[in-house]
């Protein structure tokens, strides 16, 4: 599979029609208007004493990368550095935009057939109709060579790296990730939500496949009252790839809350999993039941616990089954 230029021209074309249809500011905002144009460039110098990534016959190189970047935002900025404060998943303002992108020149010193030009790219906009339905699109494109990609999730940590994709072989890929969705809110903590999502992924070594996945994802979040709730969450994949099979994907999950107070909360879920590959890869099931408890130690600090038990399923041969356990602390 090969996609074209285009199918990424046209999504930012979708984001640029989603921005141009916030209300432009008159001609007496038009100081604060240009405020939240945030222009800036970086220069970077990296010695590498082996460029490829390889075993043997090692190559050095001073590499040079210049990142002229723009950002606009109508996000506040920090009263103490001037910055952009940080996007919340949620926000109280009736729309917003938060754009940055970061053209990257690289020259090497010696290998010069190795030059290229860089892209890195992040688009969150959003618009609010009568404070309960919320339209969002989000856009991650990026263009490199680096031997690890980071993890490119909205909830991904700073240094976090994708497991999937190429490790220790410097080649040019392109990684656009387009996400639209929608979410009303009908109670202080019920919502339903519609997310979709179209990830490409192109690399110019053809050690590595391209590929293609496009995601479907409703949701639902009821609460009976403070201290029961139930949350559902549906997700349909459809992945296509260059040379493995394709899959067609499918992931049910259902958990129920129990709060003994407003710190702590005990919940059981089960998640069921099924993936269809083409012939002559084998299908199969999971089914993942666990218990889990949440605590918040602060405003801040939360931990979350949960431990299960699973069993995988194949058309053809034995059944994988075992113990699992999943942990976490989040500092905000």
């Amino acid at each position: 599979m090969r996609t074209t230029g285009r199918t990424h021209c046209l999504k930012w074309f979708i984001c640029l029609l989603f921005i141009l249809s916030i209300p432009c500011p008159s001609q007496a905002d038009t100081g604060d208007f240009l405020s939240k144009f945030n222009p800036y460039i970086t220069l970077e110098e990296e010695y590498s004493d082996n460029i490829y990534l390889t075993s043997k016959n090692k190559k050095s190189d001073f590499i040079t990368t210049i990142y002229p970047g723009l950002r606009f935002s109508t996000l506040p900025r920090s009263e103490k550095t001037d910055q952009f404060q940080p996007a919340s998943s949620s926000t109280d303002t009736k729309y917003g935009v938060d754009l940055d992108y970061q053209l990257g020149l690289v020259y090497y010193g010696k290998e010069e057939d190795n030059n290229f030009v860089s892209h890195k790219g992040t688009l969150n906009a959003w618009y609010t109709m009568a404070g309960k339905l919320t339209f969002r699109v989000r856009d991650y494109l990026i263009r490199s060579n680096e031997g690890r990609e980071r993890e490119y999730s909205t909830t991904a940590l700073e240094n976090q790296y994708l497991l999937s994709t190429q490790r220790g072989i410097r080649a040019i890929y392109l990684r656009n990730a387009f996400e639209p969705s929608m979410e009303y809110q009908f109670g202080n903590e019920n919502r339903v939500s519609l997310n979709y999502r179209n990830n490409i992924y192109e690399n110019q070594n053809p050690q590595f496949q391209d590929s293609r996945e496009d995601y479907i994802n409703p949701k639902l979040s009821y609460w009976f009252n403070i201290r029961n709730g139930v949350s559902l969450e549906y997700g349909l994949t459809s992945g296509h790839f260059d040379r493995s099979a394709d899959l067609l994907g499918h992931m049910a999950t259902g958990r129920y809350t129990h709060r003994f107070n407003p710190k702590t909360s005990l919940f059981g879920e089960y998640t069921f999993l099924r993936r269809d590959f083409e012939s002559p890869s084998v299908d199969y099931n999971v089914h993942r039941p666990s218990l889990g408890i949440e605590h918040a130690f602060s405003p801040t600090l939360s931990a979350r616990s949960k431990m299960g038990y699973f069993w995988q399923n194949p058309e053809r041969g034995p059944t994988t089954k075992g113990f699992f356990y999943d942990m976490g602390l989040n500092q905000r």
